[in-house]
């Protein structure tokens, strides 16, 4: 069922992910049963580093998502539900970083991509603030299915679909990656008024700590500012 969950990806992500994710699966796959023990599981992990231990869980419950659909079984939401019941082992000391650029010059850097299919997707994920892998499930009316399956409304337009591995490669060669597009948009939404609340609404976050992260730069650029007079 790995491989063909992994085959199930190919043309949506990258093909080192592919090969990362294949490995890191087949790494565990000893502790995938059915139905899934998520103590055990969580257990079976405990010589990961912190946050590999943590993005390893997230994967398998995608790959139970897709198992789940494919055997009827409901591992899927029995990992979730371990996951809120034990959330204090999910809080992460990691802090993702932020980009130092804005979207206007992240606009500018896209504008050196040639292909103008992806030219148009990376700046539907600059504008709209989607995650990269939520890009290809934008529906006609702007709708889009997001982790754990939850929809919520985007404001981008219309974007084609594209593959992974090609949004991909293109930003790399302008010096950006799909996720620093969503991270940009965010503190530029932050910067312009957008309250955290309705950040975290419209990015489909679960955790308001989460759209916290993105305004504590903001924070000390306006305190700076204010001493600075």
């Amino acid at each position: 069922m790995i491989d063909s969950f992994i085959s199930s990806k190919i043309g949506i992500w990258a093909d080192s992910m592919i090969r990362s994710e294949r490995h890191r699966l087949n790494g565990i796959k000893h502790l995938l049963t059915n139905p899934i023990n998520p103590s055990e599981l969580w257990k079976g992990m405990n010589t990961f580093k912190p946050y590999t231990r943590l993005t390893t869980y997230v994967r398998v419950i995608t790959y139970y998502d897709y198992v789940d659909k494919q055997t009827g079984s409901n591992n899927a939401a029995i990992l979730r539900q371990w996951r809120k019941e034990n959330g204090h082992l999910f809080r992460k000391k990691y802090i993702p970083s932020i980009p130092k650029i804005s979207a206007e010059e992240a606009a500018r850097d896209i504008s050196a991509i040639k292909r103008p299919e992806i030219r148009n997707a990376a700046n539907f994920i600059l504008h709209s603030g989607v995650r990269s892998f939520e890009l290809n499930n934008v529906t006609d009316d702007n709708v889009v299915i997001g982790k754990g399956g939850k929809q919520r409304r985007v404001y981008g337009g219309k974007v084609e679909k594209v593959p992974y591995h090609s949004l991909y490669r293109a930003l790399k060669k302008v010096g950006l990656k799909p996720h620093d597009l969503r991270k940009i948009r965010a503190t530029d939404l932050l910067r312009k008024g957008m309250s955290i609340v309705d950040l975290q609404h419209a990015f489909g976050w679960s955790n308001m700590q989460t759209a916290t992260v993105y305004l504590a730069p903001l924070q000390e650029e306006r305190i700076k500012a204010l001493f600075d007079l």
